[in-house]
């Protein structure tokens, strides 16, 4: 298991392994989202895939932090 962190700051994705007694692993930086791209939240699929909002799209990351797609929206979303 992954605990995905999306950090605002840094607009750095970053995973923690995540023990079976709940305890966490180092972190590990998966991806650094570009300039203006703050994330404003995050969701995981069965795949792995990471779906991190951002104030126009949502961004779709691989699990090793590979971009994979950008979903446009309309206007500037909000929290």
């Amino acid at each position: 298991r992954t605990l995905f962190v999306a950090e605002a700051a840094t607009g750095t994705l970053w995973g923690y392994a995540v023990a079976t007694d709940g305890t966490l692993g180092e972190r590990r930086a998966l991806t650094t989202l570009p300039a203006g791209k703050t994330p404003g939240g995050i969701a995981v699929d069965v795949a792995g895939a990471l779906y991190v909002a951002v104030p126009d799209a949502v961004l779709v990351v691989a699990p090793d932090g590979a971009p994979v797609q950008a979903i446009p929206f309309p206007g500037r979303g909000t929290n």
